[in-house]
């Protein structure tokens, strides 16, 4: 994310690339689709965030929960797949209740044209003091109405 911020995406992909073959970590899979895809490498893009979807599935299929925020916002920002993405938050907030799966359902309920539900998850994230940049950015972007935040690396994570 800091080689991304500060300039040519080479580098940032290329050490993107390394940590997600060498960790098989689903997240890091689709950062690094994330960086293709603002290069313009779609086919590569959609590779790697193929990749990362069928390990966001394969950890749910398992009962595991650490990966469904992140397959609710893969389902938002990648795959445009916002009802889907709604269920998929609605489980993890049900696990796991906190402003972190609050905020994955408030942002997937915002793209998915929910308005007056997300504003209300998106006041009490705010609410809870919840500091992370692109979290508060995402919430008040709710709050407001807005469309929808191109994303930056993974964004909300």
């Amino acid at each position: 994310e800091v080689r991304a911020a500060q300039g040519p995406l080479d580098e940032a992909i290329a050490l993107a690339e390394a940590c997600a073959e060498r960790t098989g970590r689903p997240e890091l899979a689709q950062a690094v689709g994330d960086l293709l895809r603002r290069t313009g490498a779609g086919a590569e893009a959609r590779a790697w965030h193929d990749r990362a979807l069928a390990g966001y599935l394969e950890s749910a299929d398992l009962g595991e929960v650490q990966y469904l925020h992140h397959l609710a916002e893969h389902l938002t920002g990648v795959d445009g797949e916002s009802t889907t993405a709604v269920l998929w938050a609605e489980r993890d907030r049900a696990l796991r209740p906190h402003f972190a799966t609050e905020a994955a359902l408030a942002w997937a309920l915002h793209v998915d044209g929910r308005r007056e539900r997300a504003v209300a998850l998106a006041d009490r994230v705010l609410a809870s003091g919840a500091s992370d940049p692109p979290l508060v950015a995402r919430m008040t972007a709710v709050q407001a109405g807005q469309g929808i935040i191109p994303e930056g690396g993974n964004g909300g994570r």
